[in-house]
């Protein structure tokens, strides 16, 4: 007797639990969780081939779908040009490739999808919470490296991550006011989390967000959006893309260091944005590919990893092109939010705004930007599915 997966809960929902938990969790951290992630790795990789399957041979593909494929297709295959880290390049593209693919699939379910996502990234910030406190390596490790952290390997990946989970699971209290018996500790616990490790943005914007969050006024949400959108903006331009120019702005040194009481160099990162830039301008139209530590090391700052910045990530891993595929998927997404705004939807935009602040310092997995943005472009869907639930118990 065959199995209909599209009325299934049960496999699909080990499938998106594993890649979750696998995203949001960097077993790599400890040696000994090493096999676990292979095993997980590979689990994914035959999830990806099942729903392939399904996902082409019921004609799924959509416009949406077709520009995040083009999107990692693109990523790919600078790669492979580049002869960087295909494997990486591959493994980083599957999770995606099966995020969306997983979505589309079981749109008519959201719910399902949705849930299982925030018993996922809840059991991934419990579990971080719990390593920190049996290993508080952090404590003395001035250099914040990998060890001691789970979520993310390291303190500036684990406010993304838990910022998503508080996200989803406002969504999932619009299904069963019951998800507040875990919400409530999850949010604590998060706050907390970054605290501890003196994750300055992290916890400024996570805490902004739950502000804004409890208001029950759309209206302000949007403005709050809007306001924060122009100042991103701002800063990408005229700081993030100025470099180590930004040293010679005596406006810019004058706000910095004067009215906000900052270090001018963000902790050193516009040395590393000044790298990105120039790592950038050697190939801007299809940009390096997915590249690794040593890539970093050899060609940018050896002070840290990576730009500290998602939008110089993007032009890094795939140039220009890669970045308008990027503006193409955000439109998308976004296109249609003004004729289904609502006080749940004002707040996953909200989410997404806040996000976007929290990278301008810092870079979060594709992964999550991603599932973000498909929050609010399957919205329709999962809020009709919603308005069904609460008829049926009526």
């Amino acid at each position: 007797m065959l199995i209909d997966l599209k009325k299934s809960t049960l496999l699909p929902a080990i499938i998106l639990f594993i890649l979750f938990v696998n995203t949001a969790i960097t077993f790599s951290a400890v040696s000994s969780f090493q096999m676990v992630s292979y095993a997980c790795l590979g689990i994914e990789i035959l999830s990806l081939i099942l729903i392939i399957n399904l996902y082409f041979r019921n004609n799924e593909v959509t416009w949406y779908d077709g520009v995040i494929i083009l999107f990692f297709l693109s990523i790919i295959g600078s790669t492979f040009i580049n002869s960087t880290s295909v494997k990486d390049a591959f493994y980083k593209s599957t999770e995606s490739l099966l995020l969306m693919m997983m979505f589309r699939y079981y749109r008519q379910n959201c719910k399902m999808v949705i849930t299982v996502a925030f018993i996922a990234l809840s059991f991934a910030i419990y579990l971080n919470f719990a390593y920190m406190l049996m290993n508080p390596t952090w404590l003395v490790e001035t250099e914040k490296e990998v060890s001691g952290y789970l979520l993310g390997g390291n303190y500036n990946q684990m406010g993304g991550r838990m910022l998503c989970a508080i996200v989803t699971g406002i969504v999932c209290v619009r299904y069963s006011k019951l998800w507040l018996i875990n919400l409530i500790p999850l949010t604590i616990i998060s706050v907390t989390s970054v605290s501890l490790v003196s994750s300055t943005t992290s916890l400024a914007c996570i805490i902004l967000f739950i502000v804004l969050a409890c208001i029950p006024s759309s209206a302000l949400k949007v403005l709050a959006s809007v306001c924060i959108s122009i100042f991103v903006l701002i800063f990408q331009v005229f700081v993030v893309f100025s470099g180590k120019g930004v040293e010679n702005n005596p406006v810019i040194v004058y706000i910095v260091q004067d009215v906000f009481e900052k270090d001018l160099t963000f902790t050193n990162r516009t040395s590393m944005w000044d790298a990105s830039l120039r790592a950038f301008s050697d190939s801007p139209l299809i940009g390096w590919g997915y590249v690794d530590t040593d890539w970093y090391v050899t060609r940018m700052e050896s002070s840290a990893v990576g730009p500290h910045n998602f939008l110089l990530q993007v032009l890094i891993n795939g140039g220009v092109v890669l970045l308008i595929l990027f503006a193409i998927f955000c439109y998308m997404s976004l296109k249609d939010i003004r004729k289904n705004m609502s006080n749940e939807l004002s707040t996953i935009v909200f989410g997404i705004v806040i996000m976007s602040l929290m990278m301008t310092m810092e870079v979060y997995p594709y992964f999550y930007v991603i599932y973000m943005f498909m929050l609010v472009y399957y919205y329709n869907d999962y809020s009709k599915q919603n308005i069904k639930v609460k008829e049926g118990l009526s």
